[in-house]
């Protein structure tokens, strides 16, 4: 069974070797389903490597964004840990990788 932390969850974050804060904002995020209201522009971005943690886990990243949301928020990062050597667990990371990916850039909604 898959595992989502919250950045809040700092020592089950640290225990599972996840980036760091500042390495977070470094990483070649993918947006999507971004959109724009009063507040400015929103959305969502996710990003995963394509080698496992040291922990033997694949690792998807993502979180929301927005005008409203202060940049690094906590609440609002996430961490989704898939055992690379538990085939049920292989074929979820693969639906949820092609779940992210086929998410549009912009929200369709006005």
């Amino acid at each position: 069974m898959s595992i989502r932390i919250n950045l809040r969850q700092r020592d089950v974050w640290d225990r599972y070797g996840l980036n760091k804060d500042r390495e977070l904002i470094a990483l070649p995020i993918t947006k999507c389903n971004v959109g724009e209201d009063e507040s400015g522009e929103f959305g969502e971005w996710f990003f995963y490597p394509e080698t496992t943690l040291p922990s033997g886990h694949h690792v998807i990243y993502n979180g929301y964004s927005g005008a409203h949301l202060p940049s690094e928020d906590a609440p609002h990062i996430f961490a989704e840990l898939y055992d690379a050597t538990d085939s049920d667990e292989l074929a979820e990371f693969t639906i949820q990788i092609q779940h992210w990916t086929s998410q549009p850039e912009r929200d369709p909604q006005p």
